[in-house]
């Protein structure tokens, strides 16, 4: 099996152009405030399996989060890795290189590395776009073994550093394994990367020659946000302020949501939660929930919480769920649908989200409230409104993108918070 590898990261690496030194440059301008669309990947399905159910639709997870659903609730015999990751909720339009490229990648917040397939592919997935060539791109440096991104241990690469059985070969070789399965091995170069009109150069990235797993057919590779040195935020720093936001649409709208970097949220409502500290793994955006409230019912919670936008449900711990599930059937009234062959609960077959007459439920976390109306607790399935919210035996703990629609959601790495302010996104 070993023999293997080192086979298949030898043809990849001889391939591969001369190594040079990494060119120092900054952006031209600091406090950059530009932004891009996020499409909506409704292709994206998540499955539960097990007790002999078939497969349960259950939305999209970022990619690093292995969630286990809660057995008391989704009547299985046996869960384990119940939930499977399909590469986050939303893509991107991201170019690399000069003259830029243009591909479509994952905007995941669940993660740090930027990576696209690249050419020559030793084993890639399979893409709409071309595969990169950065031998055909006049800003392309590859990053030696020897520097200091290469090995330092706190980038939250699987694995990174020279190739030893190739000992002349001067290359960083980078190896990134998610949730799913899903996993990259190649080469760490700088490059120019553009969004839109604003090109940044010299952004660390992963240039994948053999790849496993599943992208989905319109993903060409892994743009992450997260809060790790690597993340594309973590890279332009100072130029944006430490800060990145977005404005999550509703599905049922059509119009995509957008993505900024270097703008604040500000507006009537808004609240700013403090991120919890997590030296283990800085890649996620945790924050501390204190309680959750609907009604005269009030459920304490005190765990940490992770915000992410890839993950479509928001997935609470099995006692939390059970009493907030309960609440919700009480102040709706309505006869709920019998949809257990489905795992949703509740149900209710309606034609609009207004007949619910649902009272919304408060998430209070460290800092200030965020009130979610019906639009963030339900969504459509079939003819049926049902609850947007699972339970899970063990962390983490995920508040997801529906909960997060309509509202302005601002990230300082700088101020270490996150910052909630309600808003038409369909306007934003």
């Amino acid at each position: 099996m070993h023999s293997m590898v080192n086979y298949i990261l030898f043809m990849a690496l001889v391939l591969l152009p001369n190594p040079s030194m990494v060119n120092a440059r900054k952006l031209t301008t600091k406090n950059a405030i530009f932004s891009v669309d996020l499409i909506r990947r409704n292709s994206s399905k998540i499955t539960l399996q097990g007790g002999g159910q078939g497969k349960l639709s259950l939305g999209s997870i970022s990619q690093h989060h292995q969630i286990t659903l809660s057995s008391k609730f989704y009547n299985v015999e046996t869960v384990q890795s119940a939930v499977i990751p399909d590469g986050g909720e939303f893509d991107m339009k991201i170019s690399i290189g000069t003259p830029p490229v243009e591909f479509t990648a994952i905007a995941d917040t669940g993660s740090d590395l930027i990576w696209v397939q690249c050419s020559p592919c030793q084993n890639c997935l399979g893409q709409q776009s071309p595969l990169f060539d950065p031998t055909q791109s006049s800003t392309d440096n590859i990053i030696p073994c020897t520097s200091q991104v290469c090995n330092n241990d706190q980038l939250g690469l699987t694995a990174a550093g020279c190739n030893i059985s190739l000992p002349n070969d001067n290359s960083c070789i980078y190896i990134v394994g998610y949730g799913d399965g899903t996993n990259t091995t190649g080469v760490l170069s700088t490059d120019t990367v553009t969004f839109a009109s604003t090109s940044i150069p010299d952004v660390t990235f992963g240039c994948g020659y053999n790849q496993e797993g599943s992208l989905d057919t319109n993903g060409d590779g892994i743009v992450g946000l997260g809060g790790g040195p690597l993340s594309f935020v973590s890279q332009l720093g100072p130029n944006i302020n430490y800060k990145f936001s977005y404005c999550l649409t509703p599905q049922s709208s059509g119009v995509n949501s957008k993505l900024n970097f270097g703008l604040d949220v500000t507006g009537a409502g808004v609240i700013s939660t403090p991120l919890a500290q997590e030296e283990t793994s800085p890649t996620y955006y945790r924050v501390t929930l204190d309680s959750i409230s609907i009604g005269n019912t009030s459920v304490p919670v005190t765990n940490t919480t992770i915000v992410d936008s890839g993950t479509t449900f928001t997935y609470l711990p099995s006692d939390v769920y059970e009493e907030i599930n309960s609440a919700v059937k009480a102040s709706i009234g309505l006869t709920p649908i019998n949809n257990s062959s489905l795992g949703y609960d509740p149900c209710y077959e309606i034609d609009s989200l207004d007949e619910l007459n649902f009272p919304g439920m408060v998430f209070h976390f460290s800092g200030g409230d965020v009130v979610l109306n019906a639009e963030n607790s339900f969504f459509p399935d079939n003819g049926l409104a049902c609850f947007a919210m699972v339970a899970t035996d063990s962390p983490p703990y995920i508040f997801g993108n529906i909960a997060q629609t309509n509202f302005h959601i601002g990230y300082d790495l700088q101020a270490q918070q996150v910052s909630f302010a309600p808003t038409d996104c369909t306007t934003f």
